[in-house]
């Protein structure tokens, strides 16, 4: 009966303490997550998130499009795991526009929560992020659009200014007051 009750208790803690939670994670390994920017000079007047863009994104399901400028700005990204979750952070800066932190944290690739200019938001509810700074406060609005298959450079990017239409509308829309 005691050694029963042993092996009952080795087994106990070999199964339910060497369960590897890495399996259930979001991504396998670290996600994909980076900074793409790009400014263009058009033959009109520039329009600040269209035409000059800082984009920093994390996995294939968050991307933080904004209007921080492309020169005199600073953007950084990192990436956390912690138990079955998966996150990350980041930060855009600027002398003239001040900052903008976030952070995001998934249940799954495409579930989880992002904080944006210490506003929460459902990433199941689009993961399409559009900030701009030049406002006196920072505005967010968060877009459902499929990103999928959508590459993370400037060429992949790009189309996304024509294919949705929510990024022209929200860039050229008045400043936050």
């Amino acid at each position: 009966m005691k050694t029963a009750l042993l092996v009952s208790l080795a087994l106990l803690v070999v199964v339910g303490c060497s369960q590897n939670n890495s399996a259930s994670l979001p991504y396998a390994g670290r996600p994909p997550m980076g900074i793409v920017d790009w400014s263009e000079k058009p033959e009109g007047p520039s329009t600040p998130g269209v035409d000059e863009v800082k984009v920093l994104y994390f996995g294939d399901s968050v991307i933080v499009w904004s209007d921080f400028p492309t020169s005199n700005s600073a953007a950084s990204i990192a990436y956390a795991s912690k138990e079955d979750h998966v996150g990350g952070g980041g930060q855009l800066i600027n002398n003239e526009y001040g900052f903008v932190e976030f952070r995001c944290l998934f249940d799954t690739e495409t579930t989880g929560t992002a904080t944006i200019a210490d506003q929460t938001y459902d990433i199941s509810k689009g993961g399409l992020f559009l900030v701009s700074i030049r406002g006196e406060q920072p505005k967010v609005e968060q877009v459902d659009c499929d990103l999928s298959g959508v590459k993370m450079t400037e060429q992949g990017l790009k189309p996304l200014i024509d294919s949705e239409p929510a990024i022209k509308k929200f860039f050229t829309a008045t400043p936050a007051e």
